[in-house]
């Protein structure tokens, strides 16, 4: 089977995971619950989960300059916004939540920033934002320890806390090893890549004299990521959901890493299903937990439009112009 075929039915395989998680949901909707719904649900705060989606946007494009910067890497601040928005829509149609961080290596890239410095930066923006879930999952779960919330179907382990910690110490204290260049021939298809990714790979260890921009960016993406807890906060609140923050805060990191699985669309079905599942957990009914999760759904493709209007214009290319290494 060529690779071109073989990409294409794992394009169908997504589709058909995401198609059928979404149909098992639609199958569990009672529409006569729905119609109920409806009539009672608090615009306001629709509108603020709106607003909340949108200005996750423009924090996460700050987190991103500073990881540029500390490349000397300069891209106005309003090229990156469209550049996040622009990644966010086309990460729709896209295997994951991570096939996004491609959009944003290609599209600077393209404007004059060298790729290894640019992929470097995404990785770490990426590895920082996933130690900042596991620093909200490991703080809600020792909250929940604490303090049982009795409404919740849900027993924590304290075996669970363990491993957390030991993941959380282990990676802020895991260094990056020193790679030996190869001295064995020259040329080839093997020693070509190998050049590459010592070059991505030394570009990413050349952070690590940068704690300061490390700690900005981490302490931005704990924001970014209680940004995303109060979107769904707010979600379940316009349509009359009593959810608990802290176990909202222990929530949105297991769903967020999961939607990073290639098994569907921009976590199409995936996402809903996992919202759905563990909002019962919590002591919802099952048509107000679907009520949510499809809801959020339907604010985040909404939130993307900017993205689908820079996309269309081509206006995303006017403000990237990345200048060269100073």
């Amino acid at each position: 089977m060529t690779d071109h075929a073989r990409r294409r039915w794992m394009l169908v395989l997504r589709l058909l995971v995401s198609a059928a998680v979404i149909a098992f949901i639609v199958t569990r909707v009672d529409l006569d619950q729905f119609e109920h719904l409806l009539p009672t649900m608090r615009w306001h705060l629709v509108l603020a989960a709106l607003a909340g989606l949108l200005a996750e946007r423009y924090v996460v494009s700050y987190r991103w300059e500073l990881l540029l910067v500390a490349k000397r890497i300069r891209i106005p601040f309003g090229g990156l916004v469209k550049v996040y928005f622009l990644s966010g829509f086309l990460g729709t149609f896209l295997p994951s939540s991570i096939a996004p961080d491609f959009v944003r290596v290609w599209v600077a890239s393209r404007n004059g920033a060298k790729s290894h410095d640019v992929l470097s930066s995404v990785i770490i923006d990426r590895v920082i934002g996933l130690y900042s879930l596991l620093l909200m999952a490991l703080f809600a779960l020792l909250a929940l320890t604490v303090a049982p919330n009795p409404t919740l179907k849900l027993n924590v382990p304290w075996q669970a806390l363990a491993v957390l910690a030991a993941l959380a110490l282990g990676a802020a204290l895991y260094p990056f090893p020193p790679l030996r260049r190869s001295s064995s021939g020259r040329g080839g298809l093997a020693a070509r890549l190998w050049e590459h990714f010592l070059k991505f790979y030394e570009s990413c260890e050349s952070y690590k004299s940068r704690r300061g921009t490390l700690l900005s960016v981490l302490l931005i993406s704990l924001v970014n990521q209680s940004l995303a807890v109060l979107v769904i906060w707010f979600v379940a609140r316009s349509l009359g959901a009593e959810l608990s923050l802290v176990y909202l805060f222990l929530i949105v990191p297991v769903v967020s890493v999961l939607v990073m699985i290639p098994i569907s669309l921009g976590g199409l079905g995936v996402q809903e299903g996992a919202y759905a599942y563990l909002f019962t957990l919590a002591g919802l009914d099952t048509q107000l937990s679907i009520a949510i999760a499809l809801l959020f759904r339907a604010l985040t493709l909404l939130s993307t439009l900017p993205g689908a209007w820079f996309y269309s214009t081509g206006s995303y290319r006017e403000q990237m112009g990345a200048a060269p290494r100073e």
